[in-house]
């Protein structure tokens, strides 16, 4: 475990000598981070927004998708209680009891009824109240059938206090590595699971407000990784940490990479991972001629499904960054019929019905149109960007009119999140370039 915790430690150095990271650099990190560890955390609980639903949530303030309102409530809450933990470890305040009770009540947001159990085991019906320590069991059965044994209602506000304190001591004068700091405040919070709901989210904050407050950046546990983080945990109940440890370093080594990426300047998104087995599938599998040779339908379609349509998502937002600019503003496709449709969201169902009236290939037009530039400039300007989509045999092909952007692929090549980050910030710059250009200040 030393040599786990001294590979972490140069990390960390390499991270503290790298500090203060440039402004931009440091909200694109920290953006990331908190993306992380909002979509994570909550999926991990069941919520079901996506990651880039997730981002449309926080960042653009938007919704899509078929959610339910408290999934979407849930996720701000949670943002809310992220940012409350980042201003706690940035000041190097001390958190008691009566914080904690407050980071459930704001991720928790009001009250609601939910099934329960009576102490003698009976199904009961409860209200969960923010905030407020769990008044009946919260046990709950193991793959086995085995109960796992949390602290009783009775015992919880005294094996709270004595937490707060313990973890006051070690912050004082500390006995334990960060890291397993963190991993046992953790696990002793959740073995007493003292809210009736909430109690992962908690526990995964205040641990992270121990990292935090250490200098290190926030670690994220991975919806992937979430049989690892149980197994991990259910060790620990039995008396072995060392695994929780571990798990904890090695999701600490992930971040301490992608902060260090960061500051070298080096692009921090990732290609999903999803998209890297349909690649190397595809890889595995292309002899004989490709479906996606033809502009059929279905290739057409399959394309639009596996990436350009989060490609339309993430250009949107990108693009809605600039209307603060201008007095009004439209992004608009049109497709092969002439017809057109407000916004990007939902433009990739549209293309699919294109093809099927154009089976021998199309074009079609994205347009960003801004009204009136509401800052200084030599004179009053509009501005019309326009990217032509060029749906051919073989391959598609997307073109910023005058701008120089062109990029192509196969219909059997998935563009991955690395390509649709890479493309839409250089829509977005050279958009942005143009808006200097026109207002005098290029």
């Amino acid at each position: 475990m030393n040599s786990v915790f001294q590979q972490i430690d140069d990390l960390k150095a390499q991270w503290v000598a790298a500090q203060p990271l440039p402004k931009a650099k440091h909200e694109e990190l920290w953006r990331k981070f908190r993306l992380e560890w909002n979509y994570h955390s909550n999926h991990i609980e069941g919520n079901t927004l996506t990651y880039g639903e997730t981002e449309l949530l926080l960042i653009m303030g938007q919704t899509t998708g078929e959610h339910t309102i408290r999934e979407y409530d849930e996720m701000k809450a949670h943002d809310i209680a992220v940012a409350k933990i980042h201003e706690f470890a940035k000041a190097r305040e001390i958190i008691r009891e009566t914080h904690i009770r407050d980071l459930n009540k704001i991720i928790l947001k009001e009250p609601y009824r939910a099934d329960a159990v009576t102490e003698s085991g009976q199904p009961t019906s409860v209200e969960i109240i923010p905030g407020e320590y769990k008044r009946l069991p919260n046990n709950v059965k193991s793959p086995t059938g085995e109960s796992i044994l949390f602290v009783s209602p009775t015992d919880t506000p005294t094996q709270m206090a004595e937490l707060v304190e313990w973890m006051q001591s070690e912050l004082d004068a500390p006995t334990l590595h960060p890291i397993a700091f963190a991993a046992q405040l953790h696990h002793r919070f959740l073995k007493i699971h003292p809210f009736a709901d909430g109690n992962g989210r908690v526990a995964r904050l205040i641990a992270n407000y121990i990292l935090m407050r250490e200098g290190f950046p926030p670690l994220i546990v991975k919806t992937k990784e979430k049989a690892n983080y149980i197994a991990a945990l259910r060790l620990a109940d039995v008396g072995d940490s060392a695994k929780l440890t571990d798990y904890f370093a090695r999701e600490m080594k992930w971040s301490l990479e992608m902060a260090l990426r960061a500051a070298r300047g080096e692009n921090i998104e990732e290609p999903g991972d999803v998209e890297k087995e349909v690649a190397v599938f595809l890889k595995q599998h292309s002899g004989g001629k490709a479906e996606g040779d033809s502009c059929s339908v279905a290739a057409v379609e399959r394309t639009l499904d596996c990436g350009l349509g989060t490609f339309l998502r993430r250009l949107q937002e990108k693009y809605l960054k600039l209307a603060p600019l201008f007095e009004s503003y439209s992004i608009t496709g049109s497709g092969y019929t002439g017809g057109s449709h407000d916004q990007l969201v939902g433009w990739d169902d549209i293309l699919k019905k294109e093809i099927r009236a154009a089976p021998n290939g199309f074009n079609a037009v994205i347009d960003l149109t801004l009204i009136g530039y509401n800052r200084s400039a030599p004179a009053p300007f509009d501005l019309k960007i326009r990217q032509l989509w060029r749906f051919e045999r073989g391959r598609y092909r997307i073109t910023i009119i005058g701008r120089g952007l062109d990029f192509s692929k196969r219909y059997a090549e998935p563009i991955t999140h690395e390509e649709i980050e890479s493309l839409t910030d250089a829509a977005l710059k050279n958009a942005f370039d143009e808006i200097k250009r026109e207002a005098g200040q290029s």
